[in-house]
């Protein structure tokens, strides 16, 4: 692969994943995100391209990342000529040639003694060329429906007042928490109101409380395994799975509905869509089926007259992302509302949250720098942005609906902090060293 087509390789896993996502890509190909050198989103992704080439593992990132992501062609980045890993491999051979190289030297001079190679007639190897023209254009479906973004350009704020002592928690926090060093040995943990930490024996991903707090939903995937869901009481008792049939591959992102009925998850069936489960009827149902790429799913709280489910989707040509909602009865792409736009591909948008009276919509914002954003549900003025580190999936209303959780994950230390969203400081909850959290989910 030319170094042009390596850099634009490189470039284009970071437009389309966002932190979450390629944590979870590296964990769908068995290898630990947080054991990777570096600590910005573009250092990591080239540790892993890295990885993989030493370890001739890039026709599985191949179709890893098709699998992701198939509206974009990841193949015209890679030699027609060979295989995809073939032009990283290259170096692992250079020994053998200059063996090979020098055997037939000697051979040539023994049988010529007296000759001597004149430098015309120096042999100099020489390399295929390689085709560097790529084709940047994404080739995607167009959006069925034409959809007008709204005048919403964020508007960027410094969160301000970072408090060095910890605030007690009002109510309760659920996450994940793993070492940083073995995400095998993940663990569903409380964190509540006397800060007191309580780890529930169970192992999983993004748990989040049933609407009355007696239960919790996760999400568990083993190393090269599809993802399964699953349920548990609140104190971690009494877990089982959650048996959605086969043909939704790699169910996962669950959360609940506002009455505790059903679920609303992603899957793969032909497209990467939204999907209900019904707890009574042990049935699932389609919610949406287009060419776009839907994430993050969030279901409204029961202040919200008509139950709606708050998504991230690609969509438009070229694609960008936006923030959805959509009626859960009677869907139809026809009734789908663009709450928020990203205006490029170079704008990331992610874990978008219902308020818990319904009337607001906070999300993760990045270009150049991570924000957290609140939008009125109301109107489409511009969301007032508080610029602040963040971990993606990690974001969590207060019950109050006054403050948000969110989650700082550094190579040394895991952080959740609680941003007041009218004054914009920062209280610290939680801080532990050598470890990781995953998700978060706030009850009283």
């Amino acid at each position: 692969m030319s170094p042009k087509n390596w850099a634009l390789f490189r470039q284009r896993i970071t437009e389309h994943f966002s932190v979450e996502e390629l944590r979870t890509l590296c964990f769908d190909l068995g290898i630990e995100y947080a054991a990777l050198a570096g600590r910005s989103k573009e250092a990591k992704i080239l540790e892993l391209l890295r990885l993989l080439q030493r370890n001739d593992r890039f026709p599985q990132l191949i179709e890893a990342l098709e699998e992701e992501r198939p509206v974009v062609n990841w193949r015209e980045l890679v030699p027609k000529t060979s295989r995809p890993d073939s032009t990283f491999s290259i170096g692992k051979y250079t020994f053998l040639f200059v063996v090979i190289v020098t055997v037939v030297f000697v051979m040539g001079y023994a049988l010529v003694k007296n000759t001597r190679l004149k430098p015309d007639d120096e042999l100099t190897p020489t390399l295929e060329p390689v085709n560097s023209a790529v084709n940047e254009t994404i080739q995607r479906l167009p959006t069925s429906v034409p959809i007008a973004p709204p005048s919403n350009t964020p508007v960027r704020v410094l969160a301000t007042k970072e408090m060095i002592a910890e605030t007690a928690v009002s109510g309760r926090l659920l996450f994940s928490l793993h070492p940083n060093d073995a995400i095998s040995q993940v663990n569903i943990c409380v964190l509540a109101g006397n800060n007191e930490l309580t780890c529930l024996g169970q192992g999983g991903f993004y748990p989040v409380w049933s609407p009355d707090g007696s239960e919790i939903i996760f999400m568990q995937q083993g190393m090269g395994e599809p993802s399964k869901i699953y349920r548990m009481a609140a104190d971690g008792s009494n877990p089982s799975q959650v048996i959605i049939p086969e043909a939704y591959k790699n169910p996962r992102q669950p959360d609940w509905s506002g009455d505790g009925r059903s679920l609303i998850f992603i899957a793969e069936l032909e497209t990467h869509d939204l999907f209900i489960w019904d707890f009574a009827n042990e049935s699932t149902r389609r919610l949406t089926k287009n060419s776009d790429f839907e994430l993050n799913p969030d279901w409204s709280p029961t202040a919200v007259s008509s139950p709606q489910v708050l998504y991230v989707s690609w969509y438009g040509d070229p694609p960008v992302k936006g923030i959805f909602s959509l009626a859960v009865e009677a869907p139809s792409e026809d009734a789908r509302q663009l709450r928020f736009a990203a205006a490029s591909a170079q704008e990331t948008i992610s874990s978008p949250i219902w308020s818990p009276n319904g009337k607001q919509i906070a999300f993760i914002y990045e270009r150049d720098t991570q924000a957290i954003c609140v939008l009125p549900v109301a109107d489409t003025t511009s969301p007032k942005c508080f610029d602040t580190a963040v971990d993606e999936r990690g974001l969590a209303w207060s019950p109050d609906g006054r403050s948000l959780a969110y989650i700082v994950n550094t190579d040394e230390e895991t952080r959740i902090l609680q941003l007041d969203i009218d004054s914009g400081s920062i209280s610290e909850l939680f801080k532990q060293k050598g470890y990781k959290i995953a998700g978060l989910s706030w009850q009283e």
